[in-house]
């Protein structure tokens, strides 16, 4: 019963953190502080991969308003991260309806084409 106690904690604190830079990354958003509030959003999906599905319409919204889409290196070199993260990003994309998004066609698509199973999917399906 105890361990249970600690458990539950531990899951409430780690998400907390994350939960924190997303208040925060809202506030500086609010004061126009953009690249703040960019820089604090993806830290807080950097830690919680779970919370990706649930702000990536906000975080492609904030990228565009501030004009990093356009000289990120993290949007235009999807190679650079590993395929379990560009995964995240995938799934998380198609969940919230947003695969059809121009900045997410090269991840995509370097996900279906390092995947066997995903580029099995794509190739029947065409």
């Amino acid at each position: 019963m105890v361990a249970r106690n600690f458990l539950r904690e531990a899951r409430r604190e780690v998400l907390a953190v994350p939960r924190a830079a997303l208040l925060r990354a809202q506030i500086a958003e609010r004061q126009s502080h953009r690249e703040l509030a960019l820089r604090l959003l993806r830290l807080a999906l950097d830690e919680a991969p779970v919370l990706l599905q649930e702000e990536l319409p906000h975080l492609l919204a904030l990228a565009e308003k501030s004009g990093a889409m356009q000289s990120s290196r993290r949007w235009r070199r999807p190679r650079n991260r590993g395929i379990g993260e560009l995964k995240n990003l995938v799934f998380a994309a198609v969940g919230a309806n947003l695969a059809s998004v121009a900045q997410l066609h090269s991840v995509i698509e370097t996900v279906f084409a390092k995947d066997a199973t995903l580029g099995h999917v794509a190739r029947c399906r065409r």
